[in-house]
């Protein structure tokens, strides 16, 4: 019997300190947007259209955009983002008549308080929705009480800090504090940039579809893998399910994603999503399901079995294995309708679609969703510039961090026209009536 009591005690301490942990870390979440939104609101010329407040923000710390505000602060500038972050606090309470260095604790957290109570309705729901706590829980009513704290952390403790609360809220803030080594290209940047245009569009339930096109070998499926996991992260309880030719990258993005989830910097943003062999979670190579919540992510091929699934996120990864397979009508009309009359049967009310793949044929199903679904948006990246562009011109590679123009140049004169147009520069041709050359 006093075996069993303390057995109990020891669990209720751990569900106790558990607690403790989530609470702290709802508070400091819900403190740094709430400083976010006032910066942008009060300071950094918000526009009524933007829907997001990380450029107003930035403007208000006086970076030219958000993108430098997030370069320094992964360049370990948390000195000077420090100072910048002062001074706007000065101006912020200066406009409600306090002194932000001299007046009372108590008073700048009341004025704080009222600041953030008078926020436009829009932007109190985005931090409800971004911090997960409901303005009328008692997490919400502490807010005044964290407001300056963040004045007071030492920089070296202050930094890791931010880039984990911009992370939750930034996709690209997330990529580059999970991935600190990767090779950074402009082309990344705006591709994670629209993903999380897609986020804001799917948790508005405007059924976003979104296609993505780009070379081989160029970080495309790992941008994706990286999307999936940052959603689940922030919306656990939706369903996602992730088709492909070959049941061995549907394996593989699986495999990636258990270890993204379960990395050091991911449970440090997010906490615990996946649970071990042990628990009622289900997690192998198929399914993986996360730990208290009804969402979870299923791996399948195309063609294969998804009956009785339902989803929220439909992704589609190159759903045709090659030239070969593309030339067949027989098979492009096959994988079309396991698309239309399997695939998209399992979309709930608001479910959004992301296909990404390499452009084979004119009739493949990029082509034909492009010509029946008018409202998907199309981001194509030739692997060299057609023309001038807004980030590079006409000749320069996509990405040469990663990708050289030499090397493309190599790929390109050892393969037919129709085969760089088509898998390099993702722009089917039709020769010889329809058919491609081998």
């Amino acid at each position: 019997m006093r075996k069993a009591t303390l057995r109990q005690l020891e669990v209720l301490e751990r569900e106790e300190r558990s607690y403790q942990r989530k609470h702290q870390s709802s508070l400091e979440t819900l403190a740094f947007l709430c400083w976010k939104v006032l910066l942008a609101y009060h300071l950094g010329d918000f526009e009524l259209d933007e829907q997001d407040p990380g450029e107003a923000e930035a403007r208000a710390l006086k970076y030219d955009s958000r993108y430098d505000y997030l370069e320094a602060l992964f360049n370990w500038e948390i000195g000077e983002i420090n100072k910048r972050f002062k001074e706007a606090g000065r101006r912020l309470f200066g406009q409600v008549n306090l002194d932000f260095d001299r007046s009372s604790r108590s008073a700048l957290s009341q004025a704080f308080v009222t600041l953030v109570n008078q926020l436009p309705a829009q932007w109190l729901q985005w931090i409800e929705s971004n911090s997960q706590v409901l303005r009328n829980s008692r997490v919400f009513t502490q807010i005044g009480n964290a407001d300056l704290e963040r004045v007071r952390i030492p920089d070296h403790l202050l930094l890791p800090l931010i880039q984990r609360e911009e992370s939750k809220v930034c996709f690209w803030a997330y990529r580059r504090y999970t991935r600190p080594t990767m090779k950074l290209g402009w082309w990344q940047q705006e591709v994670a940039n629209e993903l999380q245009r897609f986020y804001r569009s799917l948790i508005k339930g405007e059924r976003p579809k979104l296609v993505l096109m780009a070379p081989p070998q160029h970080g495309k499926t790992e941008q994706v893998k990286d999307f999936i996991a940052w959603v689940a992260g922030k919306q656990p309880d939706l369903k996602a399910i992730f088709a492909s030719y070959s049941d061995e990258l549907g394996v593989a993005v699986n495999i990636d994603l258990q270890r993204i989830i379960t990395g050091e910097r991911y449970v440090s943003i997010f906490g615990r999503r996946l649970g071990d062999s042990r628990s009622r979670w289900l997690r192998n190579s198929s399914v993986l399901e996360y730990v208290n919540h009804r969402g979870s992510f299923h791996n399948t091929t195309v063609e294969g079995q998804i009956t009785g699934k339902g989803l929220d996120i439909g992704i589609v990864d190159d759903p045709i294995k090659g030239r070969a397979e593309a030339s067949s009508k027989a098979h492009r009309d096959k994988t079309w309708s396991w698309f239309t009359d399997d695939f998209l049967t399992r979309f709930s009310d608001s479910a959004g679609l992301l296909m990404i793949m390499t452009r084979w044929h004119l009739d493949d199903p990029v082509g034909r969703l492009i010509e029946r679904s008018p409202g998907v948006k199309i981001l194509r990246y030739p692997a060299i510039a057609e023309e001038d562009e807004k980030e590079r011109s006409k000749g320069d590679p996509l990405f040469p961090q990663h990708k050289s123009l030499p090397f493309l140049m190599e790929r390109k004169t050892a393969m037919t026209q129709a085969g760089w147009e088509s898998e390099y520069q993702q722009n089917p041709i039709v020769v010889g009536g329809g058919i491609f050359p081998i």
